[in-house]
């Protein structure tokens, strides 16, 4: 940001920065959703309602992470357009 030619290079630059950012952020998560899934599909139990209550948990997780990464990203660009 230091060697931005203009704000509009610095904007630029910080958009760049953001999405490089959120795409390292969503593959992770997906990468781990598949994952704890994959685990979650061999110790399932075969009553249903624990099959169904194990896959709500397998995708609670990675939900909130991407929730709460999802936040981070929208102050960043809030801070960006300040």
């Amino acid at each position: 940001m230091t060697s931005a030619t203009s704000i509009d290079d610095a904007r630029l630059r910080a958009m760049r920065v953001l999405e490089s950012l959120e795409k390292s952020i969503t593959e992770r998560a997906a990468g781990d959703a598949a994952e704890t899934l994959h685990k979650a599909s061999f110790s399932s139990h075969p009553n249903t309602q624990l099959t169904h209550m194990s896959e709500n948990l397998v995708f609670k997780e990675p939900i909130e992470v991407l929730l709460r990464e999802n936040a981070i990203l929208k102050r960043a660009v809030a801070i960006q357009h300040e």
